[in-house]
């Protein structure tokens, strides 16, 4: 027998706590690393206007939801429900297509995504307008002059 006892090694720590607050950890790592891939884009200023060029390859326009709230303009792209059960009648799922196919690599992003600009000009969220072409969304956010400086009488 040994001369040393493991538990003594560690005095009253409870390795318990240690791997629920590890594993706690965990996921709470691991779902930040979810929500980590935004929509790819590019922001422009246009004078009157900015533009943003977000790619959403291969989405439906019903899932796309663009607003303004305030100086923010924020892209939503929801995913597509996973298919459960089996597929409608006359249709089939992808498994029972190809039956014999088995995923190797998965590298593209599936799931709900989420992008938010802030600009540092007033935005006018009556004006702005969007276009969906080739997996590319075009929005045209027109700035707010309305709120421009203007000068006054002094008394």
């Amino acid at each position: 027998m040994s001369r040393f006892d493991r538990s003594h090694l560690f005095g009253d720590f409870n390795l318990s706590e240690l791997d629920s607050v590890l594993n706690e950890a965990q996921r709470a790592v691991f779902s930040q690393l979810r929500k980590l891939p935004g929509i790819a884009a590019d922001v422009f200023d246009a004078g009157d206007a900015f533009v943003i060029e977000a790619e959403v390859p291969g989405v439906e326009r019903s899932r796309i939801d663009a607003t303004i709230e305030g100086r923010k303009v924020t892209v939503a792209v929801k995913a597509l429900p996973k298919a459960q059960g089996p597929a409608p009648e006359g249709m089939t799922t992808e498994a029972e297509a190809e039956p014999a196919r088995r995923k190797i690599a998965a590298e593209r992003l599936h799931g709900d995504r989420t992008s938010t600009w802030t600009f540092a000009e007033d935005l006018a969220a009556s004006g702005m307008t969007g276009k969906l072409e080739n997996g590319v969304l075009t929005l045209t956010v027109p700035k707010d002059r309305s709120k421009a400086s203007r000068s006054i009488d002094i008394l």
